[in-house]
C-alpha cells in the first residue's frame, strides 16, 4: 500500500472535521450531556492525534510503516465495512426498526458517534478498494459482495433483534440483581445482609452489568445494546479469522468469503436471540473469538498477540467456568506448534496473565461463597439428568446446524490445516463436553450455540477452496 505521511494526515484531518460536526449536531440537537461529553472526547483525541503528529515524524513514520503492510488494505477493508454495517443498523433501528422504545432512546443520544463512524468508514473503503483494486485489478466485483453481504446480514441480525426486543431470559434477572448490589455497595451478593450464595454463573458478565447502574442505564436495555455491540464484533472477528487462514488464495477472494462467514451468522435467527436475552453468551463467543484469532496470528506470523492470548482466556473462564478449559486447549495447541523460545515465553505469559490472577479469583470466590466449585457444577453435573443429560441438544442442534453447511465442511476438512484445528478446538469441546449435564436454562441451545461461529469459519474455508 503507497501510503505516505499527507495521506496520513488526510485521514485524521477528515475523522476530525467530521467530529467538529458531530459537536455541532450534538448541540443544534439538544442532545444529552453525555452525548455532547462523548462527542467533544472525539473531536479533542483528534486535536491530540493532529498535534503529536506534527511534533513527532517518528509516530507518523510509524503508522506508515504499519498501513504498508500487505495485510492492512484487506483488514482494513473488513473492518470498515463491518463498522458501516452496524452503523447503518443502529440507524435504521432509531428511525424504522423500533420506536418509542429504551434502546431508541440511548442510540438517539449516541447519533453523532454513530454517523461519525459510518462516514469515517465509507471514506476509509473507498480508500482501501483503491489500494486492493491497485493490486488485483480483476475481479473488482467481489469487493462489492463483501460489502453487500456485510451489510444485508447485519441489517437482518438488527431488523430480527428489533423484533424481538422485549425478549429478555429469567435467568438474566438474577444477574442483573448481583451487579446492582455491587454497584451499590453491597458485595456480589442477591440479598444484601444475609451471607453471600454464588447464585449468577458468568463473573464477568454480572461485572459488566455494573456500568449500567453506574451509568443510570436501564440494565436490560444495556445487556441488550452490549449484546448486539459484540455480536457484531464477533462477525468481524470470523471475517478476519477466514482471512488468515485462506492466505493461499487470492486477496479478493479472502475478503469476500470472510464477509460471506459473517453473514451466516448474522443471518442464523438464534444468533439475535441470544444477542438479546440478556445473558453472557454473546460475551463468551466474543472472546474465544478474539483468543482463537490471536492464537492463530501467533502461529501464522509468530505475532506478540500470542502472548497476550492468556489475559483473553482468563477473561472467558470468567465469563463461563468450562471456558477455562477451551483456554487451556487454546494455549496448549499455541504452545505445542510453537518454537521452544516462543514457548518459554508463552509459559510465562500464561502463568502471569492467567494462571495467577485466575488463581487468585478462584481463592476470592471459595473465601466469599465457601464453594470449592463454580455454581453450575452442583446444579447441572451432580444434579442433572443423568450420565448423557445433554445427548439431546446437542443431537438437535447438529441435526439444525449441519445440513445446510454439510458440503462446505467436507471440502474443508479434505483439506484441513493445522491452523484450522484451532478453529475447532472450541466446536469438539463444546460438543463433547455438553453431551454429559443437564442443559438447565440451555434455550435455544445456548451452551453450545459458541460453537456456532466456528462452524461457519470452517464452512468459508470449505467455501473458498471449492
Amino acid at each position: 500500500m503507497k501510503s505516505t505521511e499527507p495521506n496520513i494526515q488526510k485521514h485524521i484531518l477528515f475523522s476530525t472535521i467530521l467530529s467538529g460536526i458531530c459537536i455541532a449536531t450534538a448541540i443544534a440537537t439538544r442532545l444529552s450531556r453525555i452525548s455532547l461529553i462523548f462527542t467533544i472526547v472525539l473531536f479533542l483525541s483528534h486535536l491530540l492525534l493532529i498535534f503529536i503528529s506534527k511534533r513527532s515524524k517518528r509516530i507518523e513514520r510509524t503508522l506508515v510503516g504499519w498501513m504498508r503492510k500487505n495485510d492492512f488494505a484487506p483488514i482494513g477493508f473488513l473492518l470498515s465495512s463491518s463498522i458501516l454495517s452496524t452503523g447503518l443498523g443502529f440507524t435504521l433501528w432509531v428511525f424504522v426498526f423500533v420506536t418509542s422504545s429504551l434502546v431508541q432512546d440511548i442510540l438517539i443520544q449516541f447519533s453523532p458517534l454513530i454517523v461519525w463512524g459510518i462516514g469515517v468508514a465509507i471514506y476509509s473503503m473507498i480508500i482501501l478498494g483503491a489500494n486492493i483494486n491497485q493490486r488485483e485489478p480483476k475481479k473488482d466485483g467481489l469487493l462489492i459482495g463483501t460489502t453487500l453481504f456485510s451489510i444485508i446480514g447485519h441489517l437482518f441480525f438488527f431488523w430480527l433483534s428489533a423484533q424481538i426486543i422485549s425478549y429478555t431470559i429469567d435467568d438474566a434477572y438474577i444477574t442483573f440483581r448481583y451487579s446492582k448490589n455491587l454497584a451499590a455497595g453491597f458485595g456480589p451478593t442477591y440479598n444484601p445482609g444475609l451471607p453471600p450464595v454464588e447464585g449468577y454463573t458468568t463473573f464477568l458478565w454480572m461485572l459488566l452489568m455494573t456500568v449500567s447502574h453506574f451509568a443510570g442505564i436501564n440494565v436490560a436495555t444495556f445487556s441488550k445494546i452490549s449484546g448486539i455491540l459484540l455480536t457484531c464484533g464477533t462477525l468481524a472477528f470470523i471475517a478476519l479469522i477466514t482471512f488468515r487462514l485462506t492466505k493461499q488464495f487470492s486477496i479478493k477472494a479472502r475478503i469476500f468469503f470472510g464477509a460471506f462467514g459473517g453473514y451466516l451468522l448474522a443471518m442464523l435467527p438464534f444468533t439475535a436471540t441470544h444477542a438479546i436475552a440478556g445473558m453472557e453468551t454473546s460475551l463468551f463467543i466474543f472472546l474465544i473469538s478474539i483468543m482463537v484469532y490471536m492464537v492463530t496470528l501467533g502461529l501464522q506470523n509468530k505475532s506478540s498477540l500470542l502472548f497476550l492470548s492468556p489475559l483473553v482466556g482468563l477473561a472467558i473462564g470468567m465469563t463461563r467456568p468450562e471456558g477455562n478449559a477451551i483456554s487451556l486447549l487454546l494455549l496448549g495447541f499455541g504452545w505445542f506448534f510453537s518454537k521452544s523460545a516462543i514457548r518459554k515465553r508463552l509459559i510465562w505469559f500464561s502463568l502471569g496473565l492467567y494462571i495467577f490472577p485466575g488463581a487468585l479469583y478462584f481463592l476470592w470466590r471459595f473465601l466469599y461463597y465457601d464453594l470449592i466449585l463454580p455454581l453450575p457444577f452442583y446444579m447441572k453435573v451432580l444434579h442433572g439428568g443423568g450420565l448423557f443429560g445433554g445427548t439431546n441438544e446437542v443431537g438437535t442442534y447438529l441435526l439444525y446446524i449441519l445440513p445446510s453447511l454439510s458440503i462446505l465442511l467436507v471440502a474443508a476438512i479434505i483439506r484441513l490445516r493445522k491452523e484450522l484445528i484451532i478453529s475447532l478446538i472450541p466446536i469438539f469441546f463444546l460438543l463433547v463436553f455438553y453431551l454429559f449435564p443437564a442443559h438447565a436454562m440451555g434455550f435455544s441451545w445456548r451452551f453450545i450455540y459458541p460453537a456456532t461461529p466456528f462452524i461457519i469459519i470452517i464452512a468459508a474455508f470449505g467455501g473458498i477452496t471449492i
